[in-house]
């Protein structure tokens, strides 16, 4: 099939269904994992497609790239569980660390609640379940966005910048093939830089629908990461070109695989 019959197969999809996950798209569309990336790739640089993680949005489904943190709270939970239990083992106690926001993050402060750490978090949801446990919380201000209840801005970097930790774990919006981490907000991309920097340890925590979009900004090349902790996915295809290129350039990495809710 040719590639611009391809695309249009791919855009008369969408808009018909709105939005549709990249995985059911391969299979309507017939062809391999990759082929359908880079129609896709070719088709939101030109703008006729929005991607988030793991689906394919026509223009007039979608308002924001970044869906807000109730939403992301329901996708991926056993996954999201299984990573937070895999980072949970480089943690000890008196450590300090960062905690990214995020939902992945979210699920490790979870898993938290009877340590003795310092913790240091732009996250709301973060700050709310640590808030009684004998967890030293130290919560960075900034401007608060709304859709991911979490600080943001110049205050949330000076905040963050001036501390060294022995460790952060950092969620991400997207993965670059031979890059690195991405996210969707500038002011994200600041902060996320600015915890990297302060940590002696940096740990990516991340399941596989990241795989499926790369956003604008880079906030750490994967020679920054000590770990990249990432879900085991359901179909190695969809994740192969990551993980073969991570295993080339010698980038580490450990899959965990989900259990049942």
């Amino acid at each position: 099939m040719p590639e611009l019959e391809r695309q249009r197969k791919i855009l008369e999809i969408v808009e018909k269904k709105g939005s549709i996950s990249v995985n059911k798209l391969i299979k309507l569309i017939g062809v391999s994992p990759a082929t359908v990336r880079r129609s896709l790739n070719m088709m939101t640089d030109k703008k006729l497609i929005v991607r988030t993680h793991g689906y394919v949005h026509s223009l007039d489904n979608i308002n924001l790239t970044v869906r807000p943190i109730d939403e992301r709270l329901e996708l991926s939970y056993p996954e999201k569980r299984a990573i937070a239990q895999a980072a949970l083992k480089f943690i000890e106690p008196g450590m300090n660390i960062i905690l990214d926001s995020g939902t992945t993050t979210l699920e490790l402060s979870r898993l938290l609640l009877n340590h003795k750490l310092t913790i240091m978090t732009n996250s709301l949801d973060i700050c709310a379940v640590l808030s009684q446990t004998q967890n030293t919380v130290m919560c960075t201000g900034g401007i608060q966005d709304g859709r991911t209840r979490c600080f943001l801005g110049p205050d949330a970097v000076k905040f963050i910048s001036r501390f060294e930790v022995d460790a952060a774990f950092m969620g991400t919006t997207g993965v670059r093939s031979r890059v690195g981490l991405t996210t969707s907000s500038p002011l994200q991309a600041d902060f996320k830089q600015a915890c990297v920097s302060s940590a002696k340890h940096v740990y990516a925590i991340f399941d596989t629908s990241k795989f499926e979009s790369s956003s604008l900004y880079t906030f750490a090349e994967f020679k920054d990461l000590d770990l990249m902790i990432i879900s085991k996915p359901e179909d190695f295809s969809t994740a192969s070109t990551f993980f073969e290129e991570f295993d080339e350039f010698g980038y580490p990495y450990v899959t965990v695989e989900a259990r049942s809710k």
